[in-house]
């Protein structure tokens, strides 16, 4: 399988490439019709390595409609490369930035709700597998065609029991191994889709130093609908008030008081009221400053693998999932 993909490779007619500082992103065609992405990993360090063989491990075992398709890998000389599903709409990080104004223009509040709930939904499926993905944010929710969010880039996912999953290669570090720090980024990600704003662009502002921290002010002071985005046109006050309250559940500063994934579905979906949880909760925690949780730092497995072993691993992993 990994060299027909290689073959395959060969002959993809490029459509558009985008370059990052650890990949380059082709979108391409194939001799038969099909689109594909392939991501090219620019380095070939044993971090990234590691995080490629963690993704192909991971992504071979696992099937979701919320979670992108891995459609093969390919290690050549010093070329990795993994090969995915095509996704018309890029990804939400790309729509918020501003730089895809035709895929902005399709987040309407009713398309924003179902990606919250796509999202949650695929980390759910993660949670169940007892995966921790670790990254979560609007650069790794990829959109299809209708716009249906695809969980992606599992590169450094932390696997908390084997399972059915075989011969993981994933980092060893403490640092975001809770599935409740998947839970905060959500809240994170939920409250700039809505917001339009990016947690991370309030370091120099004067009153607030980071959106969580905005969020829940404005819901202490009971403005809490100011914060949605007017580019979004009408969103029903209940949709919103419940993601935006979803949201600030997630982002608790003690972990335990954090919603699973599970819930925040049933949430979401209105078969949980989130205003009963609000009662249960000590409000003075939830409306303390937030703090630098540290809980998706991306530290790294040093194990050294070499690419005979890799492809050796890969066709492993491949032959077992085919007669799984």
């Amino acid at each position: 399988m990994v060299r027909a993909l290689c073959a395959l490779a060969a002959v993809v007619s490029c459509l558009l490439e985008r370059s990052y500082p650890r990949h380059i992103l082709i979108y391409g065609l194939l001799a038969d019709g099909n689109r594909i992405a392939v991501k090219q990993l620019l380095h070939k360090s044993i971090e990234g390595i590691s995080e490629f063989l963690n993704e192909v491990t991971l992504l071979t075992a696992l099937n979701h409609p919320n979670l992108v398709k891995l459609h093969g890998s390919c290690v050549e000389g010093n070329q990795l490369s993994l090969i995915y599903e095509y996704m018309e709409n890029n990804s939400l990080g790309h729509a918020l930035s501003g730089k895809d104004s035709v895929t902005k223009e399709k987040l309407t509040w009713p398309v924003t709700l179902n990606i919250c709930l796509g999202v949650a939904q695929g980390l759910v499926y993660l949670h169940e597998n007892d995966i921790i993905h670790r990254d979560v944010k609007p650069d790794n929710i990829l959109l299809d065609e209708n716009m249906v969010p695809k969980v992606a880039d599992l590169g450094i996912s932390k696997l908390l029991s084997y399972g059915r999953i075989r011969n993981p290669v994933l980092t060893n570090e403490i640092a975001g191994t809770c599935p409740k720090a998947d839970v905060y980024s959500f809240g994170i990600t939920a409250l700039e889709l809505v917001t339009r704003e990016k947690n991370s662009e309030f370091i120099l502002n004067s009153e607030y130093s980071c959106l969580v921290e905005k969020a829940r002010a404005y819901m202490k002071k009971g403005r809490l609908l100011e914060l949605i985005d007017v580019e979004l046109g009408p969103s029903p006050a209940d949709e919103a008030l419940t993601i935006l309250n979803v949201a600030l559940l997630c982002t608790h500063e003690l972990v335990d008081r954090r919603p699973d994934m599970s819930l925040v579905v049933e949430l979401l979906e209105g078969r949980t009221y989130y205003q009963d949880l609000l009662n249960d909760m000590d409000m003075d925690t939830l409306f303390s400053k937030p703090v630098d949780r540290g809980e998706t730092s991306r530290t790294r497995d040093e194990t050294s693998i070499q690419p005979a072993v890799l492809k050796r691993e890969i066709e492993e992993v491949e032959r077992e999932s085919e007669t799984s």
